[in-house]
């Protein structure tokens, strides 16, 4: 509930750009998540997932600890008010717990990731080849090359918004 209080100040204050990623990813993965489930589909619960999505990705950046806190609190928030909204009551300290989990391997999934890719892609990109005879700071030696961490934070945000519907599958398995 309290995200959708914050709704409007939240859109108001932070970055849209950063906003609309985040309404994009919420929205899309709890799509595919319920469409992938073979459950019914409830729009409104997409929609819930774009709001806090939309209000908790601005947020993210931060360390290891930030990432799951910040999880949990998506994960709690958006359970709290899709339980509000269906009239249902499923446990709102699981999906935190869940959403925990989910940016602790998102953050480890990014960072490795980036890593990974920094040691096959170029370290720099449209730079010329270094002459030794000159001194560095007259050649051009091109720019940092940006995909390694494009790759990385791409996955992170896969595995953060994967996990819970590995999770919530499981439940659903075993109900």
């Amino acid at each position: 509930m309290a995200s959708a209080l914050a709704l409007p100040v939240g859109w108001y204050v932070l970055p849209s750009k950063a906003v609309l990623t985040g309404t994009a990813l919420g929205a899309g993965f709890d799509a595919a998540g319920q469409l992938i489930g073979g459950n019914e589909y409830r729009p409104g619960q997409t929609v819930i997932a774009g709001v806090t999505g939309g209000l908790t990705y601005p947020l993210a950046g931060g360390g290891l600890l930030g990432s799951m806190a910040l999880g949990g609190a998506y994960g709690g928030s958006n359970r709290a008010l899709n339980n509000y909204v269906y009239d249902e009551d499923k446990n709102v300290w699981r999906s935190a717990g869940i959403g925990v989990l989910g940016g602790g391997f998102g953050y480890r999934a990014t960072h490795e990731t980036a890593k990974f890719s920094a040691k096959y892609l170029p370290e720099r990109l449209g730079g010329s080849v270094i002459d030794p005879s000159k001194p560095i700071l007259l050649q051009n030696i091109g720019t940092l090359n940006p995909y390694p961490t494009y790759v990385g934070k791409g996955t992170g945000q896969v595995v953060e918004f994967v996990t819970p519907l590995v999770f919530d599958k499981q439940e659903a398995n075993h109900d």
